[in-house]
């Protein structure tokens, strides 16, 4: 249902993990696979940003947004320490409804956004997600974002090759 790499964009200085959405079944095994996949790259801590491009996924049930929420909790402070911000990108609005649904449960303190298309995807990692930073409470760098930015910005990795799943 994705394609998982690690890529180096020459417009970012961190790497960027990418999760490539494909129209094929989402299974509960092939989100296990996929978050796998994942967790040997967070739990690095490494600083990353990550794009997520949504635009040919099937839409998952609710046991599989479930899911991935409860992956995201345990690996909250992976997470906190490496990922530096978030952009994904939506054409339907079936996801979009899903993405705000997992983001206002999770209320990640990372910038993110939703965007359009990979122009300005990159060009928003560029601009805000770009200087390593732990995320982690207690830290002093988290930034609360404006209702503004909010009610704009929605969630969203330099990975050599990449996994199918």
């Amino acid at each position: 249902f994705c394609f998982i790499t690690v890529e180096k964009n020459p417009a970012l200085n961190l790497p960027r993990v990418r999760v490539d959405g494909r129209k094929l079944p989402l299974t509960d095994q092939r989100l296990k696979e996929a978050l796998s996949s994942i967790e040997d790259f967070v739990e690095k801590r490494e600083p990353f940003t990550v794009t997520y491009d949504l635009r040919s996924v099937c839409i998952p049930n609710m046991r599989q947004l479930k899911m991935g929420m409860r992956w995201c909790v345990e690996h909250k402070d992976a997470l906190d320490e490496g990922m530096q911000g978030v952009s994904i990108i939506l054409s339907s609005w079936l996801i979009a409804k899903a993405c705000n649904l997992v983001l206002s449960v999770l209320k990640p303190p990372q910038p993110i956004k939703i965007c359009k298309d990979e122009f300005e995807a990159v060009t928003f990692l560029a601009a805000k997600c770009q200087t390593p930073r732990s995320w982690a409470p207690g830290t002093g760098t988290r930034v609360k974002p404006t209702a503004n930015e909010r009610k704009r910005n929605a969630p969203a990795l330099d990975i050599v090759g990449g996994t199918k799943v």
